[in-house]
């Protein structure tokens, strides 16, 4: 009984979220009606109207991974799933060709069932749909056990798939190399952000190192190549960070805005252009903000050289004050340290500088090289 109340509360909640009409900076599911801020659209119709992300893919792959799955999941055709997908998702029977997909609203009507329990079912079994395995994809491994693993992710590769059925990403590329396993991605770095990367193997190792970095227990290391030079060899920034109304681009700011947030990062020189045109900073976040680093670099400043969105002076691709091209921002997640769930030994894990970064700091006259990072 309490699980029926807690059910046909949920189902309330859905329909009072339908109703809603959406604001400034959201949008609506074309599927279940929901109404979704821009940050997290994209995440939940990958579950809801998966072929609406990737129309392409979907029509070569994401279909037939879709029909796979809940074909093994549920081999009665005569099982509700089964139903619910087929009408949905105009899956093929006996080899046959695709039918024509319907909306939920209309799988409803058709099978005499309300709509809540057909989007729950469809996100249900799109989430169940085996990750894309990437075994072509170059992955650098810094740490690899029976717990966790460790990569040094590329610049310009998301660490997570727009969607279960699509690639591309450093969670594809570990995938294939867990044996079928499922990476966890226990944290995130921006797309054009390289360096340490930590990935889970399995549920208690994500259960056991997640908690870490919700309560700060992490040490992170990040270097970046920045425009300028502070005074002080180390300073410390203490300044909140708040959402603006670009949240398409999780836009932020540290001169207001909605909702702030408490935000420092403790910063050191590591070395320094001849003329000060540019430096490399070690950046220690102690909070973990979206874009913190950048915003606070930018605040004091001293933007990351390539930022697009934060520093002034980039303009497409090439920076108008010191005439070099930069292909992405200028920010390496260099060191992470944590305690591990296997022995409670701290570890730290280090990622070393990129190409593109030395070869910047080279152009600019910038030692890289002469001061090594500890975590």
């Amino acid at each position: 009984q309490q699980q029926q109340q807690q059910q046909r509360q949920r189902q309330q909640q859905r329909k009072r979220r339908q109703q809603q009409r959406p604001s400034k900076g959201e949008q609506c599911c074309p599927m279940c009606g929901q109404v979704l801020v821009a940050r997290a659209f994209t995440r939940h119709v990958a579950l809801c109207a998966p072929e609406t992300l990737d129309p392409e893919g979907w029509e070569a792959s994401g279909r037939d991974a879709v029909a796979n799955s809940v074909v093994a999941r549920h081999p009665s055709a005569r099982s509700l799933p089964r139903r619910v997908l087929a009408a949905r998702f105009g899956l093929a029977s006996g080899g046959g060709s695709p039918a024509t997909a319907m909306h939920p609203s209309d799988v409803a009507r058709q099978l005499s069932i309300d709509v809540e329990t057909v989007v729950g079912i469809i996100r249900s079994e799109v989430r169940a749909v085996p990750i894309v395995s990437d075994q072509s994809a170059p992955l650098e491994v810094l740490l690899d056990d029976q717990w966790l693993m460790a990569v040094n992710k590329p610049p310009g590769v998301p660490c997570t798939p727009r969607s279960r059925l699509a690639g591309g990403s450093v969670a594809n590329a570990a995938a294939a190399r867990m044996d079928g396993r499922e990476p966890h991605v226990l944290h995130r770095l921006d797309l054009q952000t390289s360096g340490v990367l930590l990935l889970g193997k399995h549920r208690s190792a994500a259960a056991a190192v997640m908690p870490q970095f919700e309560r700060r227990a992490t040490t992170k290391g990040y270097i970046a190549l920045c425009r300028g030079c502070p005074t002080a060899d180390a300073f410390s920034v203490d300044v909140p960070i708040s959402r603006v109304d670009d949240t398409a681009r999780c836009l932020r700011s540290t001169r207001g805005g909605v909702d702030p947030k408490q935000a420092r990062t403790d910063f050191e020189v590591l070395a320094r252009a001849r003329g000060g045109g540019a430096c490399l900073l070690l950046c220690r976040p102690r909070t973990g903000r979206t874009h913190q680093i950048r915003l606070h670099c930018a605040h004091v400043g001293n933007p990351i050289l390539g930022d697009e969105l934060y520093d002034p002076n980039w303009s497409a691709g090439e920076d108008a004050v010191l005439g070099v091209r930069f292909a992405r921002h200028m920010l390496h997640a260099a060191t992470l340290a944590f305690d591990h769930p296997g022995s409670a030994l701290r570890v730290t894990v280090e990622a070393p500088l990129p190409e593109d970064m030395l070869a910047a700091c080279a152009q600019l006259g910038v030692d890289a090289a002469a001061n090594p990072v500890e975590a």
